[in-house]
């Protein structure tokens, strides 16, 4: 059984030491923010070694296994005692002495820090994205889109940016005058874009509600700060988290500003 990630060097590893393939499990899940119990192909390659559908578990590297210093160590100390675990680059795992044991743990401690470090890059990289303009993922917003910007990363691929839409961009505009200029909750504004006469399509298509009002009126995109990080790992599962907890870049975007600084409404009133 394998987890790999140079699935080439791995068969000649395995046919080197005479071994039979058996089974591959792959997975698109990060090891590092997802809970062993969360992973299905974890579950099921634990359920194999259980029921003896194989003898040795093959990785790249053990940290394909996880990168959670309170946890992994655990799972790869479970498999060993049902099946011999090995990895192409580091070797066998064995659990013959108590320094075994310990190193086993170091390696996943060393993982985790590695894994947030990376986290903390990526974070400051995406916030100096943000800042010259260019889109680091998500949906473009509302009264947004996206575009080519000629701009190329290190694997050649042309990275996107975030420009306004001229039709949406401008109800997204009327929606903070309404409440700016004529004094409108929410509940008034989703009722007025909802009338026969106005009509005009939420951002989902559908009607307009005081949430889908409240959502732009509260995020500081329309201030020219689009925001990232706007999930969280919470046992293994990334949850939304709230607008105002979202990282934000230092300063705001001029070509994505579509209403002033003083405009901008942090509590929407709902029921106006």
């Amino acid at each position: 059984m394998t987890f790999l990630h140079n699935v080439g060097l791995a068969r000649i590893f395995y046919e080197e030491k005479g071994w039979v393939f058996v089974k591959e499990y792959v997975e698109q899940v990060s090891g590092f923010r997802t809970y062993a119990r969360d992973r299905d192909k974890i579950q099921e390659a634990m359920n194999d070694a259980d029921n003896g559908k194989f003898d040795v578990l093959l990785c790249w590297m053990f940290d394909r296994l996880g990168r959670k210093e309170a946890e992994t160590p655990f799972v790869v100390e479970w498999f060993a005692k049902r099946v011999q675990v090995w990895s192409v680059v580091e070797g066998q795992q064995k659990f013959e002495q108590h320094t075994d044991h310990l190193t086993n743990y170091i390696r996943f401690w060393q993982a985790e820090g590695e894994s947030k470090k990376t986290s903390v890059r990526v974070t400051e990289n995406q916030i100096q994205m943000t800042e010259d303009g260019l889109f680091t993922g998500g949906s473009a917003g509302y009264g947004y889109k996206l575009v080519k910007s000629g701009v190329f990363n290190k694997k050649g691929k042309e990275l996107l940016m975030r420009v306004k839409d001229e039709e949406t961009n401008h109800t997204a505009y009327q929606i903070y005058d309404l409440v700016y200029s004529f004094g409108l909750g929410s509940q008034r504004i989703a009722k007025y874009y909802n009338s026969p006469e106005i009509n005009i399509p939420s951002p989902t298509g559908g009607k307009w509600t005081t949430g889908a009002i409240n959502f732009i009126l509260k995020n500081p995109l329309y201030k020219g700060c689009p925001t990232i990080k706007k999930r969280r790992d919470d046992e293994g599962k990334l949850k939304t988290i709230p607008v105002e907890e979202h990282v934000k870049p230092k300063k705001a975007v001029p070509h994505l500003i579509t209403v002033p600084e003083h405009t901008f409404i942090e509590k929407p009133r709902e029921h106006e």
